[in-house]
């Protein structure tokens, strides 16, 4: 009985053992099970935190570019900066890009071309966090929003001399400002700076920069192309050659940094000055503005307070002595006086003009002035704007007529503010120096010893649309997850 007692306790306790055994292995099972569960929930919901951290970070980024938008004035931004949001212990990193587009759907370059208008500019922000331990690949989301731009163009024009194209002077050639070195200089052609030229301002170029020996200049110079500066030229600001390269003639000095697209030739670079292979782009661009003789361009200037108040006269008739009325008729009035004509209106030998009053002259025929032309005041320091203006129309760019042209030694008297305007070709004589700006559609030549004094020229009527613009106002149209 015993015996069959103590075989019966051995039997139970090899099943009693078997049986913690097999409840050790499940529970153990059922844990390894909870773990990879706990794992796997961990890992997903460290997913899904990347995943809106990356959303939230490209999102950031469409935020800062529409700032930087906003920000930006007259000059849109083509890149953008990138940038890091963080939500310990994940970081997002964004970048963006933006492309502009025009009122009927085109994509534009940037930066933009002279006459280039955007209407749009789509956003496109993507982020991307870090990698999540145990994954391969990083959490990706990409946003992006289409913004309307509405540009706010200037009320006047602040160049003191603007080409179309080329602008070419000649020896001892002189842009004085009225406020320090404020008369700038642009084409969007070729600018040639003679030889002893001196600009009180800044030269701006879309396309190449050259200067003869001694030309000196208060400002910037930056061309689109290339620069290449003669014997003992001077610059005090920076120089800039956006796809091109800068070549600097013996004795060139130049105060501030160099930047160009391609090599730099300058035995004056300091440590820290000259910076090629750069591609520090091209200045901004700017339109050729628009003055027309038509009714509204009309009915700007005619308008009473605020308007100039001008009177019009339309005198289209006996066009060879037209000169001789402008000075003996229309500068009498005593009141601001628009003359419009399809005359060409010539100042013969040493004529005489006494303005008794401001004059706006409209000839679709053009300007002339022979040697000696005169304009002054009827009393002395008292001001008197004059201008001479060939409309837009008369001529498309680039044109050789109708021009403007003076002779040598055509004096303007200080107290007499005078603005040009063509969109052809213009010339000016040997000796000249009246108080104002010119601006022209085509080429611009200026002969030995001109001299141009900066001063703006209140002058109205010109098309908005061909104004620069000075700001952008924005609007989301959408903003939205992209693939």
């Amino acid at each position: 009985m015993s015996r069959l007692v103590k075989q019966c306790s051995r039997d139970d306790g090899g099943n009693a053992l078997l049986i913690a055994v097999m409840v050790t292995a499940v529970c153990l099972s059922l844990t390894l099970v909870g773990v990879q569960l706990a794992v796997a929930s961990s890992r997903s919901s460290g997913v899904d935190r990347q995943r809106v951290l990356a959303v939230n970070a490209a999102e950031a980024g469409v935020d800062s570019a529409y700032t930087a938008i906003q920000a930006a004035g007259a000059n849109l931004p083509c890149t953008l900066a990138s940038g890091n949001v963080r939500s310990a212990p994940d970081t997002a990193s964004y970048s963006t890009a933006v492309t502009y587009y025009d009122a009927a759907g085109a994509a534009l370059a940037c930066p933009l071309l002279a006459g280039a208008v955007p209407a749009q500019a789509l956003i496109r922000s993507t982020a991307t966090t870090n990698t999540l331990g145990g994954r391969g690949s990083k959490p990706t989301r990409v946003m992006e929003a289409l913004v309307n731009l509405t540009a706010q163009s200037g009320t006047g024009l602040d160049k003191a001399m603007f080409a179309n194209g080329v602008l070419d002077t000649s020896l001892g050639v002189t842009v004085l400002g009225n406020a320090g070195a404020n008369a700038d200089v642009y084409s969007n052609d070729n600018v040639i700076c003679g030889m002893g030229m001196s600009v009180a301002g800044s030269v701006h170029s879309q396309g190449d920069i050259s200067t003869n020996s001694g030309c000196t200049v208060a400002g910037n110079l930056w061309a689109k192309g290339t620069v290449t500066t003669g014997l003992g030229s001077s610059v005090a600001g920076f120089v800039k050659a956006g796809t091109g390269t800068i070549t600097a003639g013996l004795g060139t000095v130049v105060t501030g940094n160099l930047y160009a697209g391609g090599t730099i030739t300058y035995s004056g670079c300091l440590a820290g000055q000259c910076f090629p292979n750069s591609s520090p782009g091209p200045p901004p661009a700017l339109a050729f503005p628009i003055i027309r003789s038509d009714a509204a361009t009309m009915a700007a200037w005619t308008a009473p307070s605020p308007g100039p108040g001008y009177t019009l006269y339309d005198d289209n008739t006996a066009c060879g002595t037209i000169g001789s009325r402008v000075a003996n008729t229309y500068a009498k009035k005593g009141t601001p006086t628009l003359l419009r004509t399809t005359c060409a209106v010539n100042h013969a030998f040493g004529a005489s003009v006494v303005l008794n009053n401001d004059l706006a002259i409209f000839a679709t025929g053009g300007f002339s002035a022979g040697m000696g032309t005169g304009y002054s005041s009827n009393l002395s320091g008292t001001k008197r704007n004059l201008h001479w203006i060939v409309p837009y129309g008369a001529g498309t760019p680039p044109c050789s007529s109708p021009t403007i042209s003076t002779g040598m030694g055509m004096s303007v008297t200080s107290d007499i503010w005078m603005f040009m305007y063509s969109p052809c070709d213009m010339s000016f004589g040997m000796g000249g120096a009246p108080k104002g700006q010119i601006y022209g559609g085509s080429k611009i030549t200026s002969n030995q010893g001109f001299t141009l004094q900066f001063q703006r020229v209140p002058t109205y009527g010109i098309d908005p649309t061909s104004l620069p613009a000075t700001s952008y106002t924005t609007s989301i149209v959408y903003k939205r997850e992209s693939r």
